[in-house]
């Protein structure tokens, strides 16, 4: 499963067009990136899906980023002239199934997937992944990813505050009570450190393994992960884990070494997805490698409140990252 960058987009399949390309607006200007480097290569797509969060729309970001998303999608369309959009309530995690389910009722089977992971939530990336692959087998899946520049001079880049709830993710295990038995909390750690340290006081972990993006995204970024989370890596029973922030395949490796220690072999196990987009594409693989199976679970806390000013400031205009999931039932090819 290799990941590279690209700065222009063509089609799945020579000559033939997508059946569907996904992407997600935000108030972050990254969610424009992918999409204006389509007309570069030759790309086109039969049908396009943009998802839009319910929430805080500062400045009207939402409403401009769409528009000019949607201009630059528009070009791609063989058939469908028209963008459907899909709102979800990034707190109603319950619901994103059944309003995935809905919107592909009725619809072609899609064979050719491309998804623009850049500014999805973590939870809904992780059950629409779910979704296509358990609905769509065969599909082939390529993933685009836009990485951010953070203000990571100062060490106070808190993404979030507070936490609203702490859940388990469904789709992903069935649930286990983490305060019965052992386990083992393999965190993937960023800048959102109440919401690292709300789970971790949750499960009460017997271990714990915190990860660390490294390499980073880009020189630095990974120094106020260290900082803020401080606590949990000093702490006695942590093991401390360092990951590449960019390449998926490194986390489902990372995962299954403690996943298959025998020391561990009667714990309950829980991930909690809360570093990079690309990190989370990897325990989606884990999942989907293991699957079913009841003794991993992910666990996931919903933060009170957005810190949009703390944002991403900036990207590399015209450059992606890109790589394709490996074809269901053979994750030895990745």
């Amino acid at each position: 499963m290799k990941v590279r960058t690209v700065n222009s987009i063509y089609t799945l399949e020579e000559s033939q067009p997508d059946d569907l390309f996904i992407s997600s607006v935000s108030f972050e200007e990254r969610c424009l990136n992918a999409s204006s480097i389509l007309s570069k290569g030759y790309y086109a797509t039969k049908r396009a899906l943009v998802i839009r969060y319910f929430g805080e729309n500062r400045r009207r970001l939402k409403e401009k980023h769409q528009d000019k998303l949607c201009k630059d999608i528009l070009p791609s369309f063989t058939k469908h002239k028209e963008i459907e959009l899909l709102e979800l309530d990034k707190y109603d995690v319950l619901s994103f199934w059944y309003n995935f389910e809905d919107w592909f009722e009725n619809k072609e089977k899609p064979r050719t997937i491309t998804i623009d992971i850049s500014t999805f939530t973590k939870s809904s990336l992780l059950i629409l992944l779910k979704f296509l692959r358990q609905n769509f087998p065969d599909s082939k899946v390529r993933i685009l990813y836009t990485m951010a520049y953070y203000p990571t001079g100062s060490k106070n880049v808190h993404l979030s505050w507070g936490i609203e709830d702490i859940i388990f993710l469904p789709h992903f295990g069935s649930f286990k009570n983490a305060k019965n038995g052992k386990n083992l909390l393999f965190l993937f750690l960023g800048y959102e450190a109440e919401r690292a340290y709300g789970v971790w006081r949750f499960i009460e972990p017997t271990h714990t393994v915190a990860v660390v993006g490294e390499p980073p995204t880009y020189p630095g970024a990974e120094s106020p992960a260290w900082y803020l989370n401080r606590f949990i890596l000093e702490h006695p029973e942590t093991s401390v884990e360092i990951v590449s922030a960019l390449t998926p395949i490194e986390s489902k490796e990372k995962i299954n070494g403690w996943y298959k220690k025998q020391d561990y072999g009667d714990f309950l196990f829980f991930i909690s997805p809360l570093g990079t987009k690309m990190q989370v594409v990897g325990i989606y693989l884990f999942f989907e490698e293991h699957e079913p199976f009841t003794k991993a679970q992910i666990v996931y806390a919903l933060p009170a409140r957005y810190n949009d000013e703390r944002y991403s400031i900036g990207y590399e205009k015209g450059k992606v990252w890109e790589c394709y999931l490996p074809e269901k039932g053979n994750h030895e090819q990745a």
